[in-house]
């Protein structure tokens, strides 16, 4: 019987971009997940410096970074409804 032949060829994996975009997807959003949380241990360490231009600074910094970070996962959404 050709049956088991007939289904491996089906099962067999396609090559191709169309298998890659879930794990990209994956990759991308626990790459944006790492950066959020090294935001937050920066504000953490931010806070920790004394009171000045310094810590205000370094606070303003990590708000852009967090801003990006934000912006990122809003085009991220936007390509995945155009799909």
């Amino acid at each position: 019987m050709n049956r088991p032949e007939t289904l491996r060829r089906r099962t067999r994996p396609t090559r191709g971009h169309g298998n890659d975009q879930p794990s990209l997807i994956t990759r991308a959003s626990s790459e944006l997940l790492q950066l959020e949380q090294l935001a937050g241990e920066l504000i953490v360490t931010a806070f920790n410096l004394p009171p000045g231009l310094e810590r205000r600074d370094s606070l303003m910094l990590i708000d852009s970074f967090r801003d990006r970070i934000a912006a990122m996962k809003r085009s991220g959404l936007e390509a995945l409804r155009t799909v």
